[in-house]
């Protein structure tokens, strides 16, 4: 089993003089191996802010696994998407794919589409994707409102997802 981390981005919120907007601050961008890092500075009422997402993809015998931890809403839903679209990279189909949201903390919409959006696009490829997703959590929660949980292939546990129809 072998893992790796595939994508991060983090936005900082700093306090600012201008306490009426928000202003982009100068961000870095560098890619070391297979990791991209963006930073981006906002000043936005002098509150100061972290919002993290990152994607870690680790390979089996059995299935690619997604591990995805932070918050996906419309300030990272396209490049959450561009990270899982990147991760099927060299995917053969008739693969499983695993998305682990188990440590996701806030869903938004435009991150429910994106999530959806990816699975729909797996299918064309071909690739089995399925989702872990603790029943309990506020991200089941929200996938029951917006009715996304009959059209994804939600399970409990990864050890789930991968035993079912294997």
């Amino acid at each position: 089993m072998t893992s790796v981390e595939i994508f991060v981005w983090t936005s900082e919120c700093y306090s600012g003089s201008d306490r009426t907007s928000i202003k982009r601050a100068p961000g870095r961008s560098s890619t070391r191996g297979s990791t991209r890092f963006t930073d981006l500075g906002y000043s936005f009422c002098g509150k100061v802010v972290m919002v993290q997402l990152s994607v870690t993809r680790t390979t089996t015998t059995t299935a690619v696994i997604l591990h995805l931890r932070g918050e996906i809403d419309l300030a990272t839903a396209d490049e959450t998407c561009l990270a899982l679209f990147c991760a099927t990279e060299g995917v053969p189909p008739q693969s499983l794919m695993v998305l682990d949201l188990r440590s996701v903390t806030f869903v938004a919409v435009a991150g429910a589409r994106a999530l959806q959006q990816f699975a729909s696009v797996a299918e064309l490829l071909e690739i089995d994707c399925r989702l872990v997703v603790s029943p309990d959590s506020v991200i089941h929660r929200i996938f029951d409102i917006l009715g996304m949980s009959d059209d994804l292939i939600i399970y409990p546990t990864i050890d789930e997802a991968i035993a079912v129809g294997r």
